[in-house]
């Protein structure tokens, strides 16, 4: 998946960034209203927010979800082995990725495991400036960062990724995973909002 993790931050992080209106200030100036008696910053300054208890949460949540979801299939099912769920639907079917979407890459777990680090890095660095107020905020971060890190957990413990969700009977050819699935479905919404913006609600006066 690792072309969708790429496309996934090029759009993430500029339609959701909180642009400052002025010149910038310096980082943490936003704590200064607590130190002063509640007192608000001056206009002027950049705030750099925090995530929401909503994005750690729902973070470990699904990152939970991944691993325990992982772990017993691999208890159950043998390798390459399948099991019906809907008939000529879905299937759990246990494989092992070792490269990306497509069969690319098989192989080079080490260096899509350092890709992915060097990828969340910038993550972090970008997520600074982003509208952390807006809930649609954190569960995007929340399901990229669980993602992101769910496949990258496998690669450094296992040397290969986990995938069982088979609809191959169906349309997609692919197994995947609930860290793919995370990462995919933002990415749709991403793009969701790229071609219909949310309305900004306006201002009330008096």
């Amino acid at each position: 998946m690792i072309s969708l993790r790429i496309l996934t931050f090029a759009f993430w992080f500029f339609p959701l960034r909180k642009k400052p209106k002025r010149k910038l200030g310096f980082p943490g100036y936003h704590t200064l209203g607590r130190r002063c008696g509640g007192q608000r910053p001056p206009q002027g300054s950049f705030t750099i927010m925090r995530p929401t208890r909503l994005f750690w949460l729902l973070t470990i949540l699904l990152l939970a979800l991944d691993q325990g979801s992982k772990e017993w299939v691999q208890r159950i099912l043998p390798r390459y082995d399948s099991v019906v769920v809907i008939p000529h639907v879905f299937h759990l079917t246990y494989v092992r990725n070792t490269g990306v979407a497509f069969g690319m890459m098989a192989g080079k777990n080490y260096w899509l495991a350092g890709f992915t680090l060097v990828v969340l890095a910038v993550g972090f660095w970008w997520a600074r400036q982003l509208d952390w107020k807006r809930r649609e905020t954190n569960i995007l971060a929340a399901m990229l960062l669980a993602g992101a890190i769910g496949n990258l957990i496998d690669r450094l413990r296992y040397g290969y990724v986990v995938d069982f969700f088979d609809f191959s009977r169906v349309y997609y050819p692919w197994v995947f995973n609930v860290a793919d699935s995370c990462i995919t479905l933002s990415l749709v919404w991403i793009i969701f909002r790229q071609l219909f913006p949310a309305k900004e609600v306006a201002s009330q006066q008096g």
